[in-house]
C-alpha cells in the first residue's frame, strides 16, 4: 500500500518495491527504449557468447587432461591434474609438420579461387 512521502516540501506517493521496479525498468531512457528492453538484449548477446566461448573452453580444457579423464563422469569443468603430455605427444607426431605445409598449401588455393572468383563477380556487377 502507497503511503505521502514528503520530499522538499511535496507530498510524493511512496511506492511499493514491484512499482519502483516496474517504473525504472519500464520507463524509457534517453534513446526512447524502455531499459528491460535494453537488459534483454544484453542478456541475449551474453548468453549468445557464452554459447560460443564453450566449444574453445571445452578444446583447451581437454588439451590439459589426462587420456583417462576424457570421458570421466560426470564431466571436469577444469582438469584436477594438468598435464603437458598431450602437447608432447602431439608435437613428437612425425607428420605433424607435413600436416602443416598440407593446411597452408590449401588455404592459398582457395583464397586464390575465393580471389577470382569475387573479382569476375564484382566486374560483372560493375
Amino acid at each position: 500500500m502507497a503511503t505521502n512521502v514528503a520530499i522538499r516540501g511535496r507530498v510524493r506517493p511512496q511506492l511499493s518495491p514491484f512499482a519502483r521496479f516496474t517504473r525504472y525498468f519500464l520507463k524509457p531512457d534517453l534513446e526512447g527504449e524502455p531499459r528491460i528492453l535494453r537488459w534483454f538484449i544484453v542478456l541475449v548477446v551474453l548468453a549468445g557468447a557464452a554459447f560460443m566461448a564453450l566449444p574453445l573452453w571445452w578444446n583447451i580444457r581437454t588439451a590439459f587432461l589426462d587420456p583417462s579423464d576424457y570421458f570421466h563422469m560426470p564431466l571436469y569443468w577444469f582438469p584436477p591434474k594438468p598435464t603437458l603430455e598431450n602437447f608432447r605427444r602431439a608435437l613428437q607426431t612425425p607428420n605433424l609438420a607435413r600436416g602443416y605445409l598440407n593446411t597452408l598449401i590449401l588455404a592459398a588455393i582457395r583464397t586464390v579461387n575465393a580471389l577470382f572468383v569475387n573479382l569476375t563477380a564484382a566486374y560483372a556487377f560493375s
